[in-house]
Parts: structure tokens; C-alpha cells; sequence
């Protein structure tokens, strides 16, 4: 298992957790199991909310950026 597997691993069952606490004690826990299974994959965002704002300024600048590139002429 080289170093890229591991920390997959640790992402995947770290999420798991985060899902697992999230439907049993979390804010929401009225919704689904895999309505937090989805959340928490996305767990960094979910803890450090102002990450969850950088990663999505990033995606759209990119997604611009990729567009402008690559768009049709």
C-alpha cells in the first residue's frame, strides 16, 4: 500500500465517521444516513467553514478559466 492509498484510506474512513456522527448526533441528524454519507465527504468544508468558501471560489475561477481556454471560438 503506498502513500496515496493511505491517505484515501484515512479520507474515506475519516468520512465515514464524520457520517456516521453527523446522522446520529449532528445538526442534521432529522435527515438520511446517506444525505450525511454525502455531506461528509465533503468533511473539511463541513468543520472549517470558510475552507468550504476558498474550495468553491477555486472551482468556478477554474471552471472560467477552463472555459475561456477551451470554449469554442
Amino acid at each position: 500500500m503506498n502513500l496515496k492509498q493511505k491517505f484515501v484510506s484515512a479520507y474515506l474512513v475519516i468520512a465515514g465517521l464524520f457520517a456516521i456522527y453527523s446522522s446520529s448526533f449532528g445538526a442534521t441528524s432529522h435527515k438520511g444516513f446517506f444525505y450525511n454519507l454525502g455531506g461528509s465527504l465533503f468533511w473539511p468544508a463541513k468543520l472549517f467553514p470558510e475552507l468550504g468558501n476558498v474550495v468553491s471560489t477555486i472551482a468556478i475561477v477554474s471552471g472560467v478559466i477552463l472555459l475561456i481556454m477551451f470554449g469554442k471560438k
